[in-house]
């Protein structure tokens, strides 16, 4: 059941007891949006690094649900992104499932041809569900080879 609610729960009670913020009265979509994409970044980073790992410490830890790592590829680069700051993302390029001794995601991997695995960590270790990404060869790779 934590799982299941945690921190989804955390984000409905933020929204239940606070009062209405700005974008949601806001007149101007452009301005609403803005002030929306700026509420976001606040609360998802005080999730991401102050929330979220007192959730592994407090009363023993609890088993809370943990993002899985987005990704995105051009030309045969896989970019990995994770929705709540704080939280690490491993990853492998031989078909292995990521573990704690997985190269940490830093920056863009060139991985043309291969299947990438992402996982992401929270402080204690735990894991989310794997990523899996096949990165297509990238066209400058075909023209080289001419593949």
């Amino acid at each position: 059941m934590e799982y299941m609610m945690l921190p989804k729960l955390l984000g409905l009670a933020e929204r239940a007891w606070a009062k209405d913020p700005e974008w949601a009265t806001e007149k101007d979509t452009a301005k609403a949006d803005a002030l929306y994409a700026q509420a976001w970044s606040v609360f998802s980073n005080v999730m991401g690094k102050r929330e979220m790992p007192r959730l592994d410490y407090y009363d023993g830890g609890f088993n809370w649900r943990i993002p899985t790592a987005g990704a995105k590829v051009d030309n045969g680069v896989l970019s990995a992104n994770v929705q709540m700051p704080g939280l690490v993302i491993r990853y492998t390029t031989n078909g292995d499932e990521p573990t704690l001794k997985s190269p940490v995601y830093t920056t863009p991997v060139a991985a043309g041809g291969k299947t990438v695995k992402l996982k992401v960590f929270s402080t204690r270790g735990r894991s989310s569900r794997t990523t899996t990404v096949k990165v297509p060869v990238a066209d400058t790779q075909m023209k080289n080879n001419k593949l």
